[in-house]
């Protein structure tokens, strides 16, 4: 894209003019400009008539749903209005815009996030567990499979079911928004629907997809389900289920394929990420069976609900509790910066 370019949004071609301080960031397929507080335009690095017309079958499939009575969750940031050039060609699209206090899972494996504030195994199960019906929601209303599920198209709202410290919460402002979710879906134009492939991350591909062409609908919701086993486990204990050591198996991708986890007692398991024991048994046996025995279910929501239980009983006593907030980036980075102080005070 030009240093400044105008595009044409939706069916009424209102004209929007984009320049590279709107720039948030860039992707493999695409940059992504903010347009306004609450909008996103994402515009193509190369014209692809596939992945246009993927996007525009994409767009009659929502408004098809819809028109049966489907109501599309909020926690799914599809499409708003396609974007035009000058010669009417499709160059992008315009997607709702995420508020700083909506994270990406892959902050959950990073251990200062998890300091900072204070982030229990309790408080990502929660998260986990409000995840559940959106992808139900994903392959039996809407027909489609993410396909591509990852811990970074995959956010999280900070404060919604967090507990975060005292002294942080004199500076936070009351600006909650209870019709927000806790889980939210990215990226949705890779999603698989009708003739439409999707794509996949080496480390939450499913390997019965491996040397399949992704490119075509080979996704089924059992994939999906797969790959949120593997963010779970790696977001509550900050290691990868196939990640420690093997003597023979010296690969990630061998031991995936050899269904060979971090559970088996032939890998040396990592000592600076959460003991497997602190899993339990139950949420041990259905995390193992995705990896081991090719269990392709929807997680049961039980399993979760034990955990949370098991785990908060055993917090309780420590942990104060807070209410539910919001942080604003400005809360973000000041608490990243002010993290060492004894007090931080809101000015």
């Amino acid at each position: 894209m030009n240093q400044l370019d105008t595009v044409f949004l939706g069916n009424s071609r209102c004209r929007e003019r984009v320049d590279q301080s709107q720039l948030l960031k860039k992707g493999g397929n695409g940059s992504a400009f903010r347009l306004n507080h609450d909008t996103v335009l994402k515009v193509f690095h190369e014209y692809n008539p596939t992945d246009v017309k993927k996007l525009e079958d994409m767009h009659i499939h929502f408004t098809r749903k819809e028109s049966t009575g489907v109501r599309i969750m909020t926690e799914i940031t599809r499409q708003q209005e396609l974007a035009f050039d000058r010669n009417d060609q499709v160059v992008g699209f315009t997607m709702r815009y995420l508020s700083n206090d909506q994270r990406p899972m892959w902050e959950f494996t990073q251990p200062m996030y998890r300091k900072n504030f204070r982030i229990t195994p309790a408080m990502v199960a929660r998260v986990f567990l409000a995840g559940i019906p959106v992808m139900n929601h994903v392959h039996n209303d809407l027909g489609m499979c993410i396909g591509d599920h990852n811990y970074r198209n995959t956010f999280h709202r900070l404060g919604s079911d967090q507990l975060l410290p005292e002294d942080l919460l004199s500076a936070v402002m009351d600006q909650q928004d209870e019709g927000q979710s806790n889980w939210l879906l990215i990226d949705v134009d890779s999603f698989q629907f009708s003739r439409y492939g999707s794509e996949g991350d080496q480390f939450f591909l499913d390997p019965q997809l491996y040397g399949r062409n992704l490119n075509q609908p080979v996704f089924i919701p059992g994939n999906d389900w797969y790959s949120y086993a593997v963010m779970l486990h790696w977001c509550l204990t900050g290691g990868h289920p196939f990640g420690g050591g093997h003597r023979q198996l010296r690969s990630m991708d061998s031991r995936m394929t050899g269904k060979i986890s971090v559970f088996d007692s032939s890998v040396i398991y990592p000592d600076d990420i959460m003991p497997l024991t602190d899993l339990g048994t139950n949420l041990t046996t259905i995390l193992r069976s995705y990896f081991e025995d090719d269990n392709r279910e929807p997680f049961p929501v039980e399993v979760l609900m034990e955990f949370i239980d098991w785990q908060e009983g055993r917090t309780r006593i420590q942990q104060p509790q807070a209410q539910n907030v919001l942080l604003s980036k400005s809360l973000l980075l000041m608490w990243q910066s002010f993290s060492n102080c004894s007090r931080f005070k809101a000015t």
